[in-house]
């Protein structure tokens, strides 16, 4: 049986899926270059409160670091079970870290708002973060362990308060391991 997610192309990308002529989903999957707990400590950004948030204070918790904007269909309609699961795992060395791309603060601060969302969410106003983790569809999702390590990348929208979903998070919790998959969910 075939799953298919759907997902949004950056520009840059819609080019570069033409010039691959890329044919299978998992094809589509972002490779970080480098190491990647380098890549999460460098996170520097500002919340949409205009607080600074530094993601080397997140050393020692699982991170679920999403990249998504507010015109993606797919990135909003994935956020209520992104705001369910917060509210299941956040007691669990468990953190949701959501990254706009690109727009205004007032525009996401009014989308938060009239969500009631309480997970943090940061705004990559120049973009330059979403460059760095080669982000060319949104929503794209990474998971880091507690040492940093890329756990699983996951692109396209998911039911993350599914059960499924949750099992699979909760023995990343408990193992500090790589997942089972996230892209056959």
């Amino acid at each position: 049986m075939a799953t298919y997610y759907r997902v949004h192309l950056m520009p840059p990308a819609i080019q570069f899926i033409k010039d691959r002529q890329l044919e299978r989903p998992s094809e589509y999957r972002s490779l970080i270059g480098g190491k990647s707990s380098e890549n999460l400590l460098k996170i520097r950004l500002a919340d949409i409160n205009g607080a600074f948030f530094d993601s080397y204070d997140l050393r020692g918790k699982i991170v679920f670091l999403n990249f998504w904007t507010t015109w993606c269909t797919t990135c909003v309609a994935e956020m209520p079970a992104m705001e369910n699961l917060h509210q299941k795992l956040k007691d669990k060395d468990f953190v949701i870290v959501a990254i706009n791309i690109k727009e205004s603060i007032s525009q996401v601060k009014n989308f938060v708002s009239s969500n009631n969302f309480t997970f943090t969410i940061l705004l990559d106003s120049d973009g330059e973060i979403t460059k760095r983790f080669n982000i060319f569809a949104t929503p794209t999702t990474f998971i880091y362990g507690r040492s940093g390590q890329l756990l699983d990348t996951v692109i396209g929208s998911r039911r993350w308060d599914s059960k499924t979903s949750i099992s699979k998070l909760k023995r990343m919790i408990e193992n500090d391991t790589v997942s089972s998959n996230f892209q056959s969910n």
